[in-house]
């Protein structure tokens, strides 16, 4: 088997090229495997050829390229969902503005969502306009009814974090974001939204010092 049907060398035999659902069930058989070692009473097990490398840091990263595939096409099924229900809302209420009932908050991070809620705490105590004066999923103040995106590519990182280049069109404009992905209790949630541009602003990161510039005041 192989990610592949190129041969090691023009002596070996073409290999059998695993399937999306053939990698997710070799996946399965190395967690069985190595939950059986544990209950064997082995401290160690090592993958040869397997489809995850360490890093020196401890983070896993994907070495194989089945593996990166299956991870790359998750991602962007995922994108694609969210996206699907979040522009679905604004496309069923274009021109209708000050909305506070959507839930899209469900697909941030944990530390995403806990630094928009320290920013609305920060808020409500200061009488100015506040952090948030766009919307970060259509990239402005307003929308109409040519809001899409696309999505351009993905950067897989290691198996728990990647990026999704995506472009989104509104109102005219195109503009390209990368999402910072991270995977948490089984699913991928949005950790940041970063503009491509001159400055390749970071929203939490602008957020955090936000709330650490008004906790100086």
């Amino acid at each position: 088997i192989a990610p592949s049907a190129i041969p090691f060398n023009t002596t070996e035999r073409i290999p059998h090229v695993l399937s999306i659902e053939e990698i997710k069930e070799q996946v399965r058989n190395f967690k069985e495997a190595a939950r059986r070692s544990v209950k064997a009473g082995f401290d160690v097990v090592n993958l040869k050829g397997g489809i995850l490398a360490w890093q020196s840091d401890g983070r896993a990263i994907v070495s194989g390229e089945a593996e990166k595939q299956l991870l790359e096409q998750e991602i962007e099924q995922r994108v694609r969902n969210i996206y699907d229900d979040v522009f679905g809302w604004y496309l069923a209420h274009v021109n209708v503005y000050g909305q506070n009932d959507t839930d899209h908050d469900k697909y941030y991070s944990k530390d995403y969502r806990q630094t928009i809620s320290d920013v609305a705490r920060v808020d409500a105590e200061s009488e100015d306009i506040g952090f948030f004066d766009y919307d970060h999923w259509i990239q402005g103040q307003d929308w109409d009814k040519d809001l899409a995106m696309e999505i351009e590519s993905v950067e897989i990182l290691d198996v728990r974090h990647a990026c999704a280049h995506i472009r989104i069109t509104n109102c005219g404009t195109k503009s390209s974001v990368a999402l910072a992905m991270v995977k948490e209790d089984g699913q991928w949630f949005i950790d940041d939204f970063v503009t491509s541009g001159l400055d390749n602003s970071s929203e939490k990161n602008d957020m955090k010092q936000y709330i650490k510039d008004r906790s100086k005041e």
